[in-house]
């Protein structure tokens, strides 16, 4: 029996050990985030959250938020080491007010680049990485109180992360990576005339799959 898993374990290393990555070779996949916030032009991001304000010894209807966001990514190895490619996102968050009938939903999308520099240890690839991007968006609010409205709007950011990619098989590699965004966004809305502008700090925790493709 010790043998026999002993066995096994070779041949799992071994399997991970192929799934080299190269200069000349491509790497599409799909990635996701699990973010600490849920509102804003999170464009990185998939996450729950619940918030709520108190003054004194009162407390505001809990705020509930809801976003996803599945990120399409291709790549090409312009050395062993470094990766540059660009991702198109598209997300989806609503916010709904407790106790209320105020909702909020909101689409964005854009197109970002990244640059990747990993190394292999062992049988895994450290990297690092540093993206940007810009979009759009738009939101529909609900609200008996104050109407209903929509407003457009326009953003940027750039961030960066540290990571780790692990082979599955000959092709796949399955990434996990800590990263922050520094998001900027201006909407067409005006208030008394001043235009409206939002930063956003975003932490998060990646997970993607990327399967590399080209030379052997």
């Amino acid at each position: 029996m010790k043998k026999l898993i002993n066995f096994l374990i070779l041949i799992l290393l071994s399997t991970l050990l192929n799934a080299q990555i190269e200069k000349g070779k491509f790497i599409i996949g799909m990635s996701t985030t699990l973010s600490s916030i849920g509102t804003g032009p999170e464009m990185f991001g998939v996450g729950f959250s619940s918030s709520k304000t108190i003054i004194g010894n009162n407390e505001s209807d809990p705020i509930r938020n809801f976003g996803v966001n599945l990120v399409p990514r291709m790549g090409y190895f312009i050395t062993e080491n470094i990766v540059v490619g660009v991702d198109i996102n598209f997300a989806y968050n609503s916010k709904e007010i407790k106790n209320s009938n105020e909702s909020q939903s909101s689409i964005y999308g854009g197109l970002g680049a990244y640059c990747r520099y990993s190394r292999l240890i062992g049988s895994v690839y450290p990297f690092l990485e540093v993206d940007t991007g810009f979009g759009f968006g738009s939101v529909n609010i609900d609200s008996d109180f104050y109407g209903d409205s929509d407003y457009n709007s326009n953003f940027y950011n750039i961030g960066g992360g540290l990571g780790i990619a692990i082979p599955i098989g000959s092709i796949v590699m399955l990434d996990l990576m800590v990263d922050y965004d520094y998001i900027k966004e201006l909407s067409d809305q005006l208030y008394y005339g001043q235009e409206i502008e939002s930063v956003i700090h975003s932490f998060g925790f990646e997970l993607g799959l990327m399967v590399t493709i080209g030379n052997k």
